[in-house]
Formats: C-alpha cells, structure tokens, sequence
C-alpha cells in the first residue's frame, strides 16, 4: 500500500524532497497525535485501553514514516553523488 501511494504521489510530478517534506509534515502530525492521546489516556479512564491501542497504532505509523524519510534521503544522496561523479568523469575526458 505504501509503495502505491508513492508510486502515485510522484506520478503527479512531486520531486522526492517535496515527497520527504510532506512525509515530515505527516512525522509531525503523528508525533502530536500521539502526545494527544496520552493526555486523553491520563484523564479518561474508561477509555485508557482503547486510547492505548490507537497509540501504539500512531507509533507504529511513525515508525514506517521516519524509515520511509531516511530510505528516501539516504536514495537522494546516492543519486546526488552519482550524478556528481557522473560529472566529474566527463569533466575528466574532456
């Protein structure tokens, strides 16, 4: 499912950084989600189980999220630095 929404956000013409930033943006927003829910869990009692499952969900979420932002800049360095050399070698012929 992840690599489908991937797919189909670069094939509106969005750039990896462009990708990697709205993937920060969505970090963020989980990160307060889930500091939402702790506080909902320490005054809610009755709904502290279910509060706590819908955390672990978010954690989990955000672990997918934060590999997919280092997956993502540790490709566009790869690709930077290929492309430098890339450069670097035509320079060198010429």
């Amino acid at each position: 499912m992840l690599q489908f929404s991937v797919s189909k956000f670069r094939q509106h013409g969005e750039n990896k950084a462009d990708f990697v930033n709205k993937l920060r943006v969505a970090e963020e927003e989980l990160d307060e989600t889930m500091h939402f829910y702790e506080l909902l869990a320490e005054f809610n009692e009755p709904f502290k189980q279910e509060l706590r499952g819908l955390y672990v969900i978010a954690n989990e979420l955000l672990s997918i999220n934060i590999a997919s932002i280092n997956t993502d800049l540790k490709n566009m360095t790869a690709e930077k630095e290929k492309a430098t050399g890339q450069i670097r070698s035509k320079i060198k012929n010429h």
